[in-house]
């Protein structure tokens, strides 16, 4: 018995194709593989306070893409070998570099931006950054009578004096005199465009409403203004074209800006410095009128991003933060916080 058991084993083994010492586990034909490493890095604007690029391209000379986060950052995993990487924005210079990757490799871009403005005027950006359904610091309006007001009439581009129905309307942050010009015809037809434009600039921050002092209003279609004596400028026909598309809180924004920041802010050497590192303008209107337009231009801008980041599409405010980073960061030390 002890001889045919011995041959039982030599048979079995002798029979066996693969006979190892130990076992070996089966192979998964669905396990995943992998093969090479990763590449990742930061694409960033170039200047001083240059923000990360989020939603920048970028690419790979094999054919494979990505968009990077809201923090910059990209990442391909299984690359192998020379490869060209190529980061791209829609406001930013395309840059290329080409790695070996044969570990795991950070490559990090800075791009330098187009200079080229992304918007042709910063009021109509969005009808949304400002709307009725915000609050108003409206208080109350008391109607006070006549009285002789100088006041500045674009149909005919010059000063004129008018025996004006005026009102006191009280805010929140303090009161300002309305000047109707008696071309409406009655205290009743007055009032009716007082009620029309003294909610929607309570609805503006109160730093842009320092130096109000009075709003002057007249019939007609032509451009609204602000003068830093303290005065807004309204001609109720175009008003209504505003009103009509939506953009009458940010046309009053825009001009609430001449009235109370020009006078400490476009000449100040922070302002200045601010625009020399960015070397871009938000806006044609501002580039084209630098001293007199650009703190203007930027600060509606600067409110959205800040303010109403929610309310802005991703490429509005991705413009608006490659544009002028350093102008942001300047209007951020003012403290403009309501």
């Amino acid at each position: 018995m002890r001889t045919a058991a011995v041959c039982l084993v030599v048979f079995v083994a002798a029979c066996s194709d693969d006979s190892p010492s130990s076992p070996v586990a089966p192979t998964n034909p669905m396990a995943p593989t992998t093969s090479g490493f990763t590449l990742s890095g930061t694409v960033r604007d170039n200047r001083p306070n240059g923000p990360a690029l989020a939603g920048a391209t970028v690419r790979l000379d094999t054919g494979q893409s990505t968009a990077a986060g809201s923090d910059g950052r990209y990442r391909f995993q299984n690359v192998s070998g020379a490869v060209t990487v190529t980061a791209s924005g829609p406001h930013h210079v395309a840059a290329s570099e080409t790695a070996t990757i044969d570990q795991d490799r950070t490559v990090d871009f800075a791009l330098a931006h187009t200079g080229v403005p992304p918007f042709e005027g910063t009021v109509f950006i969005s009808p949304r950054l400002i709307d009725s359904s915000d609050s108003s610091s409206l208080m109350n309006v008391t109607y006070a009578g006549r009285g002789m007001r100088e006041v500045f009439d674009r149909r005919v581009d010059r000063w004129i004096t008018v025996d004006a129905y005026l009102f006191n309307v009280r805010y929140g942050w303090g009161a300002v005199e309305y000047q109707v010009n008696p071309e409406f015809g009655s205290v009743d037809a007055a009032r009716a465009e007082v009620d029309t434009y003294a909610p929607a600039l309570g609805r503006l921050p109160a730093f842009l409403m320092t130096n109000a002092r009075e709003v002057e209003i007249n019939a007609g279609v032509e451009l609204f203004g602000g003068n830093p004596n303290g005065s807004f400028l309204i001609h109720t026909g175009q008003g209504r074209r505003y009103i009509d598309d939506g953009f009458l809180e940010e046309i009053l924004f825009h001009e609430a800006a001449h009235v109370s920041l020009d006078a400490r802010h476009a000449n100040a050497p922070g302002w200045t410095t601010a625009q020399n590192a960015d070397g871009v303008f938000v806006s044609t209107y501002a580039r084209d009128n630098p001293a007199r337009e650009d703190v203007a231009e930027s600060i509606l801008p600067y409110f959205a991003v800040r303010r109403r980041s929610a309310r802005l599409g991703d490429a509005d405010r991705t413009a608006i933060l490659a544009a002028i980073p350093n102008r942001l960061e300047y209007f951020d030390r003012q403290g403009f916080v309501n």
